[in-house]
């Protein structure tokens, strides 16, 4: 009995020790006493005892007082001599301290900088209001070749519709006007044939998208010299192409590196470089597919951003397409209450992009959608978001509320091969994690390309590598949720 308590002593003299040699110890204690206490924060090392922070606690008939320090190895506890060493400094009452039996270690902290500190905090913060994001969102990459497919480009424009997708145009050694066909089911390309009077000019840095049938170009570049027409549509079932006649005065002019999202109706044109001053727009025109005019956007809220090269998408809360009139004033209801989705907002999102002062950015704008006018809001997102870029893609992924960025390059011309995530109800970017049996994705860095998603697969392809133009083979990332975790998107 007599050698355990010196063995126990000797321990204990070895943790006094350890405590004091270390410079900047950090460590969380709890000191328990029946009288109404102070909180205490505290820097340690052997000769400096600072106090941080005091604050009066509320009388209770089990007070704490909690210590922020450095980092400590785990001590298990320290006896009251090992306190009083810095409680007699002044920093607490003596008399208070003679109904201390003794200070609990309670939790060991490792050894982290201020901003890691910050950040640790936060995530502890979150955890206990349940905001950190619990999908366990697992990628698996693979690839598609084709013999038969478009040579090598960029700039181009793709839309999907139904199991196939149209792409047309784009930049390669020449600027292009072909148009192909995909089909996803048969893993099959198709180069369309066109009429020679039919054929629309060759088009690179230009919109696309689908509405009843329709093929509906807008904006870009033309070779030298050429003028483009204001919109260019492709009817799918007459196979032709055909220049809509844009009644009253208003035109928008031509640009380029701008976003384009529709509804079942109309669709809206924002940002981009004005192709003839080059000057970094933020007006928003919304054109009318049967009436055939532009009109500007209404909305109120923050003003939009100067923007150019930035990514968009459409988010609503199940598909509204096919619900009668859909509008971006005006939001049909559904009656299956069942296929409701849970995101916050339904409307037009916006990342990233450069501004009119030339900075790279990596804001996310909200257009919110469904009443006129409509509200632009710059919503509040927990987690550390993708570093600011351009030339990026997003896409909505339905079945699991995700907004998805793929690619685009940084300021610091480093081009982005990783994939990042938002979760749209609870607003939190999450770092997808990667099950250790498949490894780390090994996606190709690329500019200037586009994606789409089908099944919960997104497929990717062309574009400007960092060291050449990639070839049109697909790469696809399956998307699986597997499980839980905790996890934020803390590193890029």
């Amino acid at each position: 009995m007599k050698k355990e308590k010196q063995n126990n002593r000797k321990n204990q003299k070895n943790q006094e020790k350890k405590f004091f040699e270390n410079k900047m110890p950090k460590i969380q204690i709890r000191v328990q006493t029946k009288k109404k206490t102070n909180n205490f924060n505290f820097e340690l090392n052997n000769n400096n005892y600072e106090e941080r922070e005091k604050k009066q606690s509320k009388k209770s008939k089990n007070s704490n007082m909690l210590f922020q320090n450095k980092k400590l190895n785990s001590l298990g506890s320290i006896k009251l001599p090992v306190f009083r060493k810095f409680a007699y400094n002044g920093l607490i009452e003596p008399e208070l301290i003679e109904d201390i039996p003794e200070v609990i270690v309670s939790k060991q902290i490792t050894d982290f900088n201020k901003e890691e500190d910050n950040k640790k905090k936060e995530i502890e913060k979150m955890k206990k209001m349940n905001k950190i994001e619990r999908h366990y969102l697992s990628l698996n990459i693979s690839e598609i070749f084709n013999a038969f497919k478009p040579s090598s480009r960029m700039e181009f424009s793709l839309t999907k519709f139904g199991n196939k997708i149209y792409l047309y145009g784009g930049l390669s050694s020449i600027i292009y006007n072909d148009l192909w066909t995909y089909n996803i089911d048969r893993n099959k390309w198709n180069k369309v044939a066109l009429n020679s009077k039919d054929i629309a000019l060759p088009r690179k840095g230009h919109t696309s998208l689908i509405i009843k049938n329709t093929l509906f170009i807008y904006g870009g570049e033309t070779p030298k010299d050429s003028i483009p027409e204001d919109i260019v549509a492709y009817n799918l079932i007459m196979d032709k192409f055909f220049i809509p006649k844009v009644n009253g005065k208003r035109k928008i002019n031509q640009r380029k590196g701008h976003i384009m999202v529709g509804t079942n109706q109309t669709f809206l044109v924002q940002g981009g470089v004005d192709v003839r001053t080059l000057n970094i727009e933020n007006s928003a025109f919304i054109y009318n597919i049967y009436e055939n005019y532009w009109e500007s956007l209404e909305y109120i809220g923050k003003p939009l951003p100067y923007r150019a090269y930035h990514s968009a998408v459409i988010v609503n809360r199940y598909s509204r397409n096919s619900l009668g009139v859909y509008t971006f004033y005006s939001l049909p209801d559904d009656l299956s209450e069942e296929n409701k989705s849970k995101i916050r907002y339904e409307g037009i999102y916006m990342f990233g992009g450069i501004n009119e002062k030339k900075n790279y950015t990596n804001t996310l704008f909200i257009i919110k959608t469904g009443k006129k006018p409509c509200i632009n809001i710059k919503p509040k997102i927990q987690g550390r978001p993708p570093e600011p870029r351009i030339h990026a893609k997003m896409l909505f992924l339905e079945n699991y509320d995700f907004l998805v960025i793929h690619g685009g390059i940084k300021i610091n011309q480093n081009y982005c091969d990783n994939i990042a995530v938002l979760n749209l109800e609870n607003f939190n970017w999450i770092k997808p994690i990667i099950d250790d049996e498949k490894g780390e994705p090994n996606l190709i860095g690329r500019i200037k390309h586009e994606i789409f998603f089908s099944e919960d697969k997104l497929y990717i392809l062309g574009g400007l590598g960092e060291e050449n133009m990639l070839p049109m083979n697909f790469e696809i990332v399956e998307f699986e949720v597997t499980g839980f975790f905790d996890n934020l998107m803390l590193d890029e």
